[in-house]
């Protein structure tokens, strides 16, 4: 039910531009996917130049690829990518649902909010790219925008500081906080 909601978010105007800005992540996420299949299958760069100006979206092919996955997908599939849910702590829409894991089975999820943890990270990882359809891998992502265990004032509070100092000093610890989170 909740899957037909998010279907019907979209077609709002409200949705539309949040639909957007999914899809381009999505588009990012699968054709980055797609680069490093690609690049690993790709001969060795033959100087340290090539290799660092290299860039995955350069690679032949990937193009063609990107169109042959886009042709599988069903259209619950691409509008699963566009899905973000908070699996971990709320801080927005929660699936409202206990089968998580089966909607990424089904592809009905494209990206998790709040996952801590690299046991449960790579547990749901695993199961996208080894159990669904088209095995695309999910997108992470942690709310630290206020911070993580330390809450800090909205960016426009800190921007109104008018110490740039203390905005990079905010981030840095919000930062090192939620990179050293362990469960």
């Amino acid at each position: 039910m909740k899957f037909h909601l998010t279907m019907n978010a979209v077609e709002s105007g409200c949705g539309r531009r949040r639909a957007s800005v999914l899809s381009i992540i999505c588009l990012l996420s699968v054709v980055s996917f797609l680069a490093q299949i690609s690049s690993a299958q790709s001969a060795a760069p033959q100087s340290k130049n090539e290799a660092v100006n290299a860039s995955p979206l350069d690679a032949p092919g990937l193009e063609e690829k990107v169109d042959a996955l886009l042709q599988k997908m069903t259209l619950q599939e691409k509008i699963g990518q566009l899905v973000q849910y908070s699996a971990g702590q709320a801080t927005g829409p929660t699936s409202g649902r206990t089968d998580d894991r089966d909607m990424i089975r089904k592809g009905q999820v494209g990206s998790l909010f709040n996952v801590t943890g690299a046991r449960e990270t790579n547990a749901l990882q695993r199961i996208a790219v080894e159990n669904s359809r088209l095995k695309i891998p999910l997108i992470f992502g942690l709310d630290v925008i206020h911070g993580f265990r330390t809450t800090f004032p909205i960016p426009l509070g800190l921007a109104a500081t008018w110490e740039p100092e203390i905005v990079e000093k905010a981030a840095r610890v919000a930062a090192s906080e939620a990179s050293s989170q362990r469960r």
